[in-house]
């Protein structure tokens, strides 16, 4: 979240820092420059990438986070850490 957001605000620092991070992955031996262009949605970055990190920003990564808190309260009382409080508790 804290990275997707960064660009958001599409100044100079958001720009730079994006750039050194969407490079990071880059230096992966065999996949790295694929995994930088999927990132950038090309070869530098642009409004393509904007949208892709606003949309994985906005969308996606809530989704997930969502999805797993789901996960892990099915599991706690699944698993009987705890239970469903009724009226008695």
């Amino acid at each position: 979240m804290g990275f997707t957001g960064y660009l958001l605000p599409w100044n100079q620092k958001a720009y730079w820092a994006t750039t050194v991070g969407t490079e990071i992955p880059g230096t992966i031996p065999l996949i790295g420059s694929f995994i930088t262009r999927v990132l950038r949605g090309g070869e530098d970055l642009s409004a393509v990438t904007l949208v892709r990190f606003f949309s994985s920003h906005i969308w996606v990564f809530p989704a997930v986070i969502a999805g797993v808190i789901g996960i892990h309260m099915y599991l706690i009382i699944r698993l009987g850490i705890s239970h469903i409080p009724d009226k008695d508790d």
